[in-house]
Formats: structure tokens, C-alpha cells, sequence
């Protein structure tokens, strides 16, 4: 019994140390959203941070893996993390969005959407193709990551949201 005990513990003490390192990780995902979106919005705030994004996950697109694993994992699965809580950086990002297409919605910066699509699209749009980039290297020969590739993906990426939100 005591070594079942001992292995719990070793378990949650790992799973507290994983939590805090993803936790940071994302943090800085947070902040680069909540300094570009802090102002009224515009439609062109949206289209700035979509292109850091781009930026910032091609540099390290495990942060682009690691949020789409903490969005998709389910909250009863043994790998789950407490993205549920409020102080949690997956959360707050989620809030930080979903606020900041309601003020939008509402100033007529963006068309009316139902703001759940908006941003699940978004989260696609901005976090799949790092995340997924060079398992697909294969089909291109292209580095995914590159400089002109990033300016490429950001332009289009910016060009998404203007034709996908714009009133």
C-alpha cells in the first residue's frame, strides 16, 4: 500500500511540475493577446495579433501543439490540466477573446457572428498550421518555419480574419 501511496504522490508532484511549465509557456501567449486587444477594439487589433502569432508559434510551434492538446484533451482524461480554472493562462486567453469579439460584435467592428464559431475558427486558423507544419514537411519540401513562409501565413492569416469578421 505505502508504495501505491508513494507512487501517487510522485505522479501528482509531476503532474503539478508539468502544469506550472505549460502554464508559463502559455503565459506568454496571453500576453502578447492581451496587449494587442486591449484598447476599444478594431478590426485591425485582431489582424496584429494574428500576425505575432504567426511569428511567435513559428519560433516555437510546441506552444501551438501544447495549447491545441490542453483544448482538446478532455477534463476527465489522465493528462488533463487544470485549463478549467480561472487563473489558468488557456482560460483567461479564452475569456480575453471572447470578450474582446463581443465588444467588437456590439461597436459593429466586426459582422455579427456567433462568437463561439468566431473564435474556434480563429484558434484553427492561428494554431493548427505550426502545430501541424513539419509533420507535413513531407508533401512541400519547404521549411514551414522560414522567414518567407512566416510573412506568407501571416498575410494570409490577416487576410482571413479581415474577409471572415469584417461588417
Amino acid at each position: 500500500v505505502a508504495l501505491g501511496v508513494l507512487r501517487d504522490q510522485i505522479g501528482k508532484g509531476k503532474k503539478k511540475l508539468a502544469d506550472g511549465v505549460m502554464a508559463g509557456a502559455l503565459t506568454e501567449l496571453l500576453d502578447l493577446a492581451s496587449a494587442r486587444l486591449k484598447e476599444e477594439p478594431q478590426l485591425e487589433q485582431l489582424e496584429a495579433l494574428t500576425r505575432d502569432l504567426v511569428f511567435d508559434l513559428a519560433d516555437e510551434p510546441a506552444k501551438a501543439k501544447l495549447f491545441l492538446r490542453l483544448v482538446l484533451t478532455p477534463p476527465d482524461a489522465p493528462l488533463a490540466l487544470a485549463t478549467a480554472r480561472s487563473d489558468h493562462p488557456v482560460h483567461r486567453l479564452m475569456v480575453l477573446l471572447i470578450d474582446w469579439f463581443a465588444r467588437a460584435r456590439k461597436a459593429g467592428v466586426i459582422r455579427h457572428v456567433r462568437i463561439r464559431h468566431a473564435l474556434m475558427d480563429l484558434i484553427g486558423m492561428v494554431l493548427f498550421h505550426p502545430a501541424a507544419a513539419e509533420q507535413l514537411v513531407y508533401l512541400t519540401g519547404e521549411d514551414p518555419h522560414g522567414e518567407d513562409e512566416r510573412a506568407k501565413r501571416a498575410d494570409e492569416v490577416a487576410a482571413w480574419v479581415r474577409a471572415a469578421l469584417a461588417p
